[in-house]
């Protein structure tokens, strides 16, 4: 109550100018506080936002990680039941097989299997059995329905194909890699 009584007594004390100007500078005084705690609680919203948004952006790249990791693994599933169909899968005979059904294994000037060891393929469980092939004298039909075969078989992919025009002859030349994952248990055998 001491405190009150001093106070009243100040503000009675002053002539109508002095209180005006106490009275501007407890208004700017109050208005700057109120603009402070406006800008900091702004401030404070604005990076709460922004770190929301970092949040958020992390939540997506966990997602789309995990998706992914879905499809790899149905993926695996899918490429596991395929490798297990036949065991006895030789690419090389089944090469042979195929430019004998189209009568293109005269055409077949060399074809050779080699094996990729890749470090990923090798953590995976698998091996990769190449088959790299020449043939010479085709033309666009019979290339056409060779891949076409290839296509149709689930288990190869077609790595590399390189189609030079033949020199002496209205046909083409034809280098191709095709492909096939093995279990790494599995020896490379022609």
């Amino acid at each position: 109550m001491n405190i009150l009584n001093k106070v009243q007594e100040f503000v009675s004390s002053l002539n109508e100018k002095q209180f005006l100007k106490y009275v501007y500078i407890l208004l700017t005084v109050t208005i700057l506080f109120f603009a402070l705690i406006i800008y900091r609680h702004f401030s404070k919203i604005s990076s709460l936002k922004k770190e929301l948004q970092r949040i958020n952006y992390q939540r997506q790249e966990a997602q789309a990680i995990l998706t992914k990791d879905i499809q790899v693994k149905k993926q695996k599933a899918i490429v596991d039941e395929i490798l297990n169909e036949n065991k006895s899968f030789k690419l090389l005979a089944y090469f042979d097989s195929i430019t004998s059904k189209l009568a293109i294994d005269k055409n077949v000037k060399s074809a050779t299997t080699s094996e990729n060891t890749l470090e990923i393929l090798n953590t995976k469980g698998y091996k990769e059995v190449r088959v790299n092939a020449t043939l010479a004298d085709l033309n666009t039909r019979q290339l056409a329905e060779l891949l076409d075969e290839f296509e149709k078989n689930a288990r190869i992919y077609t790595k590399n194909l390189e189609i030079t025009k033949s020199a002496k002859t209205p046909t083409i030349d034809v280098e191709i890699v095709i492909a096939t994952l093995q279990p790494e248990t599995e020896e490379l055998t022609e």
